[in-house]
Parts: structure tokens; sequence; C-alpha cells
């Protein structure tokens, strides 16, 4: 019923107040179970995922109830955060940097003017970066520089784009030099921007 669920919003709230955040999440997560298809339930999803996120470092089953409030809610009140929250946890907590830039890059393309833009953009940058994809970086911090030339990261884009140029340097002297220290390069090893 409409009430009991209500009651049990309550108690995970009261639960979350009282920071017993593992016992708050799983009441929030019942009170989802019991109401999917409604705005309370909803939103008590996405304060499982918020708390297991930020309270209980439970980045696996914060990244699988996010998803699910996106599967139930794709146009939700909180769907934007989601999608954003999930290419935070791959990004940061994870470091899983491919699957942040796809969740980084459709957040961008369905927010295109949004304040946060320009700093999603550059966390792209950084996790191209990270994969040591330096040309793709250096093309994504150029096109933050256009995005927003007088804004605040356009400083930081343009010193990426310096520590990208001096990481190219680096990696084909560090690959060259394993090439002629080892008969053939590892795997691990192979140029990440070959296909360009």
């Amino acid at each position: 019923t409409g009430s009991g669920v209500k009651t049990d919003y309550i108690l995970a709230e009261r639960l979350w107040e009282e920071k017993s955040y593992l016992p708050a999440a799983r009441q929030f997560e019942r009170v989802f179970q019991r109401d999917q298809e409604g705005r309370l339930g909803q939103q008590a999803l996405y304060r499982a995922a918020t708390t297991r996120l930020l309270f209980l470092k439970d980045y696996d089953q914060a990244l699988k109830l996010f998803t699910k409030y996106l599967e139930v809610a794709p146009q939700g009140p909180a769907a934007r955060d989601a999608r954003l929250e999930i290419g935070e946890i791959y990004f940061s907590r994870t470091n899983q940097y491919d699957e942040a830039i796809r969740h980084y890059s459709e957040w961008l393309a369905d927010n295109p003017t949004a304040t946060e833009a320009p700093g999603i953009q550059l966390r792209i940058g950084r996790a191209q970066f990270f994969l040591w994809r330096f040309t793709d970086a250096i093309r994504t911090f150029e096109a933050l520089i256009v995005r927003a030339p007088r804004g605040p990261l356009a400083a930081e884009a343009a010193y990426q784009i310096g520590v990208c140029q001096l990481g190219n340097v680096a990696r084909y002297y560090f690959i060259g030099r394993h090439i002629v220290v080892s008969a053939a390069p590892q795997e691990g090893w192979r140029d990440a921007d070959a296909t360009e």
C-alpha cells in the first residue's frame, strides 16, 4: 500500500540521518522493490545508489543501482545526475577509463550547454591520457579551449596538452628502448594511437 511504502521510506531516511548507512541503503532498496513504478520508489532507488557510493564506497552496487534507476526512470528528475555519477565512478573510483569516456561522451552529447560540460570534457581528455591516447586527449583539450576560451578550465586544458606532448615523447622513447632491450615488445606496450 502507499502508506506502507511511505512508512518504509521514512524509516530509511531515519536510519540515514542516524548515520546507519548500510541499513538505510537496504531499506531504500526495499522501498524500491515495493514501488518500482512510483515516484517514491524511484527516489528511494536513487538514494540507495548515492548512499552506497558516497558513504559505503560500494562502487559496484552503486553502479548497478544508478543503472537500474536509468532503466526505470530514464527521464526521471535525477536521470542526468545518475548518468554523471556512473561516469564519475568509472573515472575516479574504478579507473575504467574506456567506460568513463563512453558515459561522459553520452552525457556531454545530451547536455552540451550545461555548466558542467567543460569539466566533463576535461575528464574525457584525462581519461584518454590515462589510456595513453595522447593524440585523442590533445584533440579533446583543444576542443575544450575552443568551447570555453576564457573559462577557468582553458588554462588547465592548455597545461594538459603540454603534458600529453611530453607523454607522447616519453612513450615513444620508452617503447623504443623496450624494443631494443627485448626482441619483441609486449602486447601491453602496443602504440595506442597506431590507428590514426
